[in-house]
């Protein structure tokens, strides 16, 4: 009977332990959410400097931080559930970096679609992320896909030659079995030769790269400009899948982009695709 109260003892007093912390976590989480960081750094500011501790009363924290009535509520469950200011000083910095994170993630990431559905608030179409892209681009494009279809999208490959001309942009362009025709409901021209029959010369002509492999295929759709934005979707380059299916993309801006471009380069060198002549 001793032993199994002992047992009860220990369980409840680790799941107060649980609690407890994920009450403090749970007021930590709202003060960063509902204080200005520029408020929340002073605060840390006259805790280091022992200007302030948590062991004042809220009427002199107030008075150091010009707090309003709305912020004094979390001031007090701060100053109620905490005693050490160096743990406290670490955790809100901590918390602040991860929400500036987040806040920027989600301001260079965004979503892209095909879909009936031609205007939403917050998703751009295919076509126009594609064309917008290639229009910004002031270095490099590389162009990775699966299909491509003869005659169709010609203002993205307009928008290309453009780049190409009259920015001097550098553009690869890589496709599956790129100088071989295809059928896709019928038999279409090779990638290189719908370029080759866009371009009509050979100025300013993208280098072409193939993926030839027999028993695999280059299924990846994606669009890297200036090894700063990548644009990676499932829609082929058809106008079907541009404006007519339902497809689904996600465009961003970071390091991944430059981490995209290194991926092909390495394709490259290791001659896992290869390069195709202008003939």
């Amino acid at each position: 009977m001793d032993v199994t109260r002992s047992r009860r003892w220990v369980l409840q007093r680790s799941n107060q332990k649980v609690i407890m912390k994920n009450n403090k976590l749970e007021t930590l989480e709202r003060f960063v959410d509902n204080i200005s960081q520029s408020k929340i750094n002073k605060f840390c500011d006259l805790l280091e400097n022992s200007q302030i501790k948590l062991s004042d009363d809220i009427f002199k924290i107030k008075r150091n931080l010009s707090l309003n009535t709305k912020e004094d509520e979390y001031f007090l469950n701060i100053l109620s559930n905490f005693s050490n200011e160096c743990d406290l000083i670490l955790l809100l910095k901590l918390l602040m970096e991860i929400k500036n994170i987040k806040n920027q993630t989600d301001e260079n990431t965004s979503l892209a679609w095909s879909s009936p559905i031609k205007y939403h608030e917050k998703i751009d179409q295919t076509y126009s992320i594609f064309l917008k892209m290639i229009n910004n681009a002031n270095k490099s494009i590389i162009f990775v896909g699966y299909a491509m279809i003869n005659d169709e999208n010609e203002e993205i490959f307009e928008a290309l030659k453009k780049s190409a001309k009259e920015r001097n942009v550098k553009i690869k362009i890589i496709f599956d079995k790129a100088t071989k025709a295809k059928k896709w409901g019928k038999w279409t021209k090779s990638p290189k030769k719908i370029i080759t029959k866009v371009w009509g010369d050979i100025q300013y002509f993208p280098e072409i790269y193939t993926y030839d492999h027999s028993e695999s295929s280059l299924h990846a759709k994606f669009l890297v400009v200036d090894e700063q934005e990548i644009f990676v979707t499932s829609a082929n380059m058809t106008d079907r899948a541009m404006t007519r299916n339902l497809e689904m993309g996600i465009k961003h801006r970071g390091k991944i982009a430059k981490d995209a471009s290194e991926m092909v380069d390495l394709l490259i060198k290791k001659k896992i695709i290869s390069k195709v002549k202008y003939e």
